[in-house]
């Protein structure tokens, strides 16, 4: 999307100049800090983590599925970093993301479009809901 308007440049007042304003979805590194202006709204946020895969199950078939993010830490022995925040898939999204996607990994790239928000139960943790499988992508670091 592009915004244009029609300036003058005050040195030449005759010369007009043209500016253009692009827009564009704010993004965030999910290794730097998240702080309160980053939380309820939608962003594209991505890094490279450690995670944590946790089914929820409802008579006997995958429900949910919980994907936890830390932050990628080489210098610990699983790679597991701080906590960063958890991924709420429902059933209708798991079933047109891979199934690769779904398991424990030590290091990926991850990218998702969503809001995140604080936990109801507790404000430290943070919570994000993906709302369509194309809004997650995780890939393997080579």
């Amino acid at each position: 999307m592009e915004d244009s308007k029609v300036i003058t440049d005050k040195s030449e007042p005759n010369k007009t100049v043209k500016q253009i304003t692009r827009k564009s979805i704010p993004r965030k590194m999910l290794n730097n800090h998240i702080s309160n202006k980053d939380l309820e709204c939608i962003k594209f946020f991505y890094g490279k983590v450690h995670i944590k895969y946790k089914p929820i199950y409802a008579s006997g078939k995958i429900n949910r599925i919980f994907l936890y993010l830390y932050t990628y830490d080489n210098t610990k022995d699983n790679n597991k970093g701080n906590y960063i925040c958890s991924l709420n898939l429902s059933q209708n999204v798991i079933k047109h993301l891979p199934t690769n996607y779904f398991q424990d990994r030590e290091v990926a790239y991850i990218a998702f479009f969503s809001e995140l928000y604080k936990s109801e139960q507790n404000a430290k943790f943070l919570n994000a809901t993906i709302r369509h499988s194309e809004f997650l992508r995780i890939s393997d670091v080579l």
